[in-house]
């Protein structure tokens, strides 16, 4: 009897999976592939010449953005004047050209945490994002997809007590799609 109901078991098994050798399945598939980012910058973020009032103190100099379309910076000190005869305050621009498609929105801006420009010099640099504008025109005729916006960095320069001389440096800025 075993053997019996172990032979209908196999052979009901066997005939479950007949009807072919092959089966075939689709699914769809999908690509946008969009423009790459394009970033610039021009101007400069100029402090300027700052006389220490207290060289035991550290100098903190701040510049800030004030409008979307001029260089021209606030700047604030923290134990120093600025010199008469020392630069206007400015900030640079970064322009960056991008896929319609994705827009200003789908983007990520980031800046260097700390710029060192010399031991004991330090920058920190600070976005400008509230100053982002839309339709950046220093780009050439952009290509339909694209689209091009632009905005100022700004930033707060410190140097420890005791520390004089010119200083250079460079702050970077990358964008990136989300």
């Amino acid at each position: 009897m075993k053997l019996i109901s172990l032979a209908l078991v196999a052979t009901g098994s066997i005939s479950l999976f007949a009807g072919g050798n092959s089966a075939t399945a689709t699914a769809p598939a999908h690509v946008q592939i969009i423009s790459p980012i394009t970033l610039i910058s021009n101007g400069i973020m100029e402090f300027g010449k700052v006389v220490v009032d207290d060289l035991s103190q550290p100098v903190v100099v701040k510049l800030e953005p004030t409008h979307n379309d001029s260089f021209t910076a606030h700047k604030t000190i923290t134990n120093g004047t600025a010199l008469g005869s020392s630069q206007a305050p400015t900030v640079p621009f970064f322009h960056a050209r991008y896929d319609k498609t994705v827009g200003w929105g789908g983007l990520t801006v980031t800046t260097d945490p700390i710029v060192n420009l010399a031991p004991g010099v330090n920058l920190v640099p600070e976005l400008g994002l509230g100053f982002v504008k839309n339709g950046c025109v220093i780009f050439p005729p952009l290509d339909p997809s694209q689209e091009a916006s632009h905005f100022p960095v700004g930033g707060t320069l410190t140097a420890d007590p005791g520390v004089l001389g010119e200083y250079n440096g460079l702050v970077s800025v990358t964008v990136a799609y989300n």
